[in-house]
């Protein structure tokens, strides 16, 4: 399985994560970073703007769903860190 290193938000330590806590974090990050690019390129946040954030926080909601329901369902099998096929 390729390992990933992250930063541990509590104490600023370099620590292994799985694959599925990475992708999860890169779904958080690539959230934040294209609501920032959405609304930094429109001039005004008019209701149908904040809708297709809305739309936008969904998307990614449900695949940060779908990675857990798979980390679980592989942990249970396993007991050990979930792969993605990357």
């Amino acid at each position: 399985m390729k390992r990933i290193y992250g930063e541990d938000r509590s104490t600023g330590e370099e620590v292994e994560r799985c694959a599925a806590a990475a992708t999860i974090k890169h779904l958080e990050d690539r959230l934040h970073l294209d609501i920032i690019d959405y609304t930094y390129n429109s001039f005004l946040a008019h209701k149908s703007d904040l809708l297709k954030i809305e739309s936008m926080k969904m998307k990614y909601v449900g695949l940060a769903c779908e990675v857990e329901r798979a980390m679980k369902k592989n942990v249970q099998e396993s007991e050990g860190c979930f792969q993605l096929p990357l």
